[in-house]
């Protein structure tokens, strides 16, 4: 619980004290592959909570949010467009995929197309993957930067409106409170969203198979 108090307590000071900085600065590390113990998920719902203060404007953290993502996402795509079987073949332990499972999600990206990238791109712990899958492939550039424009906006505008929605109950149960459900309210709602788009994708894939079928 000190813990979670300590965490929710350095988030809460890099975000009001660095403003937007803070938010692209922690989006956009995390989405170059630096690691860290805060979700930028989380770094959106709290800052929909700020928000929600009036701390914070919403139309500036979206654009912080998305300026972020866009960056760190660009550097990655561009980094295993052009290195990617270099840094494959000489940092195989640092590499996020191997090489077996590269080709499974090659022709599963080939199967779902711009779709299933950007079903990729808003699924949280997996919208890094897709970045370095689509350079390793070398996708195409112009449709990658399409995908990613409209994946960030959506991934940021929901998260951030996700958090001021469940502002209320996060500052009476958590700013207020010694009990802090910060880690279990952010769990539940990571989870829905995984299950919702899990099963977007698999209502959409039967769908047209059913169609490719008929």
């Amino acid at each position: 619980m000190q813990k979670n108090k300590l965490m929710i307590s350095e988030l809460n000071s890099a975000i009001i004290e660095n403003g937007y900085w803070a938010i692209l600065l922690l989006v956009f590390l995390q989405e170059v592959g630096v690691p860290s113990p805060v979700p930028n998920e989380l770094v959106l719902l709290f800052s929909g909570y700020l928000v929600f203060r009036e701390s914070l404007s919403f139309s500036v953290v979206v654009v912080s949010a998305v300026a972020g993502d866009l960056l760190g996402s660009t550097i990655l795509y561009i980094a295993f467009y052009y290195f990617g079987e270099f840094i494959l073949s000489k940092l195989p332990a640092r590499f996020p995929l191997s090489r077996n499972k590269i080709d499974r999600l090659s022709l599963k990206l080939n199967r779902h197309g711009r779709y299933g990238i950007f079903v990729g791109r808003v699924s949280p712990f997996i919208r890094g993957y897709v970045s370095v899958l689509c350079g390793f492939i070398r996708f195409s550039p112009r449709r990658f930067s399409l995908i990613l424009l409209s994946s960030a906006v959506v991934w940021s505008v929901f998260y951030v409106a996700v958090g001021y929605c469940i502002a209320p109950v996060w500052s009476r149960w958590i700013v207020n409170s010694d009990n802090s459900f910060i880690q279990i309210i952010s769990f539940a709602v990571i989870s829905l969203l995984c299950l919702f788009f899990w099963i977007w994708r698999r209502v959409n894939v039967r769908r047209k198979s059913q169609i490719a079928n008929s």
